[in-house]
């Protein structure tokens, strides 16, 4: 009888272990049809628990700044592929899980064109860096999720708040950890990294997800109606780096609350002025030319709805002296392509209808791109 319980016992420790140690479902990882091999993560889909569970996070939480990116590899090989939202602003972020020292350095090298792994950003060091100490026996206890987080400035920082497990649901909430007065109009990018205990996750999860909850410290203030009396800003991003556009002649109308609407009118000079040229930004690199189907550019207003979009331009032939404007193709509703020899000036003029919030308007923006020089 004390033989036949052993071996029972044996038989069920071994069962535990083929839970924990199965092989990935490769069926079920996310589609990839450009050829890149991303890091492999496994969902773990097992028994679902109908408890709400809190995990607590641990002091070891960082961010990395990753650079803001809009490469569609960000939302190739993460965990949550039915929740991730595909514009910015993002409410659920992309998400990946990950589980041994080989998929860590997969990830790093994978998406070292992806993301800046390895850019140390004012206090905060690069991903590569941060997760150094991530070793063998770190695993062995622990692993890594990692959220990829866009921010409308550099000055914004990011953490972990909470992880959330609920009826087999896990979701990484992530918070803006400061909230300074001033900030700058940079657009940016931050792997926001939780390392957890493996103990702690006491039940198995059919879905992963990552959701950001806001600023800390603001949990039980009101949600008070943004009032934008000023248009929006532009901010024009390009695999290198954004800048901040000019607002050209522009009317812009909003509501004051009482049913009746309020307006801003600005006038200013033509685009190829030279009291504008002096004044406007300039995004300056070398890489935006001769390049077989330009070089990709993204258009990123600080206001919830997208506005409908012309661009046109004019290519500076020297001393100031302008051709004749064309017109740049739109796609996707805020993007276009750069591919041009020379100095060129760019307006974006963006409409927005009034009748859907009471807010909209005619805007214009200009910048220029052209050579380094």
């Amino acid at each position: 009888m004390k033989r036949l319980l052993t071996i029972l016992a044996v038989m069920a420790l071994l069962l535990t272990s083929c839970v924990s140690t199965r092989p990935l479902d490769r069926d079920k990882l996310p589609a990839k049809d450009d050829g890149t091999d991303l890091p492999i993560v496994d969902n773990r889909p097992a028994d679902i628990g109908n408890d709400r569970i809190e995990i607590p996070i641990l002091s070891d939480q960082y961010s990395a700044w990753a650079n803001w990116t809009d490469d569609e590899r960000v939302t190739r090989g993460i965990v949550n592929p039915d929740t991730v939202s595909h514009t910015y602003h993002r409410k659920h972020l992309p998400l990946y899980r990950i589980d041994s020292v080989e998929e860590l350095e997969k990830f790093i090298e994978d998406y070292g064109d992806v993301f800046s792994m390895n850019y140390k950003y004012d206090e905060n060091e690069g991903f590569a860096a941060a997760t150094a100490h991530c070793d063998v026996d770190f695993f062995a206890d622990k692993f890594l999720l990692v959220a990829y987080m866009e921010a409308p400035s550099g000055s914004f920082r990011y953490g972990a708040r909470n992880i959330i497990i609920d009826d087999g649901a896990l979701t990484l909430e992530i918070e803006q950890t400061n909230d300074p007065e001033a900030y700058t109009d940079d657009m940016s990018g931050w792997l926001v990294t939780a390392e957890v205990i493996r103990a702690s996750v006491t039940t198995e999860c059919t879905s992963y997800d990552a959701a950001y909850v806001g600023v800390k410290g603001r949990e039980d203030e009101p949600v008070v109606p943004r009032i934008m009396s000023e248009p929006p800003t532009l901010a024009v991003i390009t695999p290198d780096g954004s800048i901040k556009a000019s607002m050209g002649t522009s009317s812009w109308f909003y509501p004051v609350g009482d049913g009746t609407s309020g307006a801003n009118m600005y006038d200013s000079n033509h685009p190829t002025s030279k009291q504008f040229i002096d004044v406007m930004p300039r995004l300056s690199n070398d890489k935006y030319y001769d390049v077989t189907g330009g070089v990709y550019a993204k258009l990123a207003f600080d206001f919830q709805r997208v506005p409908e979009i012309s661009i046109k331009r004019w290519k500076c032939d020297g001393d100031n002296v302008f051709s004749e404007p064309e017109q740049v193709q739109v796609f996707d509703d805020i993007c276009f392509h750069i591919n041009q020899d020379g100095e060129f000036i760019y307006e974006v003029t963006a409409v927005w209808d009034t009748s859907i919030d009471g807010y909209g308007g005619n805007v214009t923006y200009v910048f220029s791109i052209g050579p380094t020089k």
